[in-house]
Formats: structure tokens, sequence, C-alpha cells
């Protein structure tokens, strides 16, 4: 489960795939916003995915790790959160890399 705090409504829980409930429909998420894990997914125009989650189901969505993976959802690459503590520029910067296809 996920806590979710809702605007003047409190905090509500909610299971991963049950967040696009939430979400106001006037924001034309794509389909696929939050997968099957409960990682929010970010399509590249190459058919690749940038996704990102949490380890224990926490009150983010996202932001412990990012995953690129390739169009089958395949992972590629992946960046845990202490790696971009230690060096934040250099872990950015292949995480935008990798999303603008600069990568091997």
């Amino acid at each position: 489960m996920i806590s979710i705090a809702l605007d003047d409504k409190g905090v509500t829980e909610a299971l991963p795939h049950e967040l696009r409930l939430l979400i106001p429909a006037d924001q034309n998420l794509p389909e696929n916003f939050i997968n099957e894990d409960g990682e929010v997914v970010v399509e590249l125009a190459d058919g690749c995915s940038l996704r990102s989650g949490v380890y224990d189901g926490g009150t983010f969505v996202s932001g412990e790790y990012v995953r690129l993976c390739d169009p089958k959802g395949e992972e590629i690459l992946y960046w845990d959160q202490q790696e971009w503590k230690d060096d934040p520029a250099l872990v950015m910067g292949a995480i935008i890399n990798a999303a603008a296809g600069l990568r091997k």
C-alpha cells in the first residue's frame, strides 16, 4: 500500500495499480503511467522507458531508484538513490543522456 495525501481530504491508502483512479482525468496521463509493479513509467521517443519506484511501498510513488528499460520492459541500466547521493551530477547526467539515446 502507498499512502497518498489528497488536497483537503486527508490521507488515503491505495495499491500501486489503483493510483490511476485517484488522479484527475483531465491530466491526460498515459495508460501505463503506473505499471503493475507500482513504478512510474515515462515512455521515451525511441520506445525505451525510464521507470522509478520505491522499495517498500512508502509514501512516494517514485524516487528511490531509476531504471532505463528497453521497449520490451527489460532493464538496460539502473541507478540507486545512494549513487546519486554520492555523485548527483554524474548520475543525473547519465540518466538524461540515457533518456536522450546517448547510450551503448
